[in-house]
């Protein structure tokens, strides 16, 4: 199922920050046909990593899904794998990969207005943080509509000077940085982050302690 809602609500917007979200949308329907040639590879080492100390389930939501590769691998174990992206395209070449998995669905949306309610129990945003031009209304969003946890973040080591405001948001919405990934074969850092006062051992912390840099209790 395609729900489109992005294209709707920016219609008859006209502040500069909409602007840039919607040559964010053009960029990458524009991309769409291309995408999984240039980083399907890139991408699937970060899945890797991350699926080797978090396996999804319940209700998930990957934000920014892109063309839904990483669906593809959370279908596997999740009760429900819910992508959004802004794109119509992008979500479209990820209904054709999901299309015989009753337990996806995609919908065409806005990080920054979410059209879900509080139903995800885990939230995935995968190599997407650095596009969002309100990481503020972003940070909102996620606490409103994930009502367990964890919460996945990775984050371009090119733009890792987001990483303290990104965590200084998360913070003010209640979440605490459980790890941190930092492998050198993949191009994102991957941060793990639960809810405060949630007690919660990751597979990362009981079985690669020394692999990983992983920094716990850093907020």
């Amino acid at each position: 199922m395609c729900i489109e809602y992005a294209t709707l609500a920016l219609t008859d917007m006209k502040e500069p920050r909409l602007e840039k979200r919607r040559d964010v949308i053009r960029y990458y329907n524009q991309l769409s046909k291309s995408y999984d040639e240039l980083y399907s590879t890139e991408q699937l080492r970060k899945y890797e990593v991350i699926l080797d100390f978090l396996i999804p389930s319940g209700t998930i939501l990957d934000l920014a899904c892109g063309t839904g590769n990483f669906l593809l691998e959370s279908v596997k174990t999740a009760e429900l794998a819910v992508g959004l992206d802004i794109s119509v395209n992008m979500v479209k070449r990820g209904q054709e990969k999901l299309r015989k998995y009753p337990n996806a669905e995609l919908v065409v949306g806005d990080a920054h207005l979410m059209p879900f309610r509080e139903v995800f129990d885990e939230i995935y945003i995968i190599t997407a943080i650095h596009i969002f031009d309100d990481l503020r209304s972003v940070t909102f969003e996620v606490n409103r509509v994930l009502k367990g946890f964890p919460l996945v973040i990775t984050l371009l080591r090119k733009a890792s000077s987001l990483f303290n405001k990104v965590n200084e948001y998360f913070k003010s919405n209640g979440f605490i940085l459980s790890a941190l990934i930092d492998r050198r074969e993949i191009a994102d850092l991957i941060l793990l982050y639960i809810r405060e006062g949630i007690r919660f051992e990751s597979r990362i912390e009981a079985r690669f302690k020394g692999s990983y840099a992983v920094r716990k209790g850093r907020a």
